[in-house]
């Protein structure tokens, strides 16, 4: 679960440690999934 905004009236309770290791393992997928990302030989 996402934590709610600071600026909400009514907080829900959060796990920040659970978030914290859902977000690295998300970047990493995210990672393997943009080969674009890498550089590209533009000479020829």
């Amino acid at each position: 679960m996402i934590p709610t905004k600071r600026n909400r009236k009514i907080q829900i309770p959060t796990d920040t440690a659970f978030h914290a290791l859902r977000n690295i393992a998300e970047r990493c997928f995210n990672k393997q999934k943009m080969p674009d990302a890498l550089p590209h030989n533009t000479t020829k």
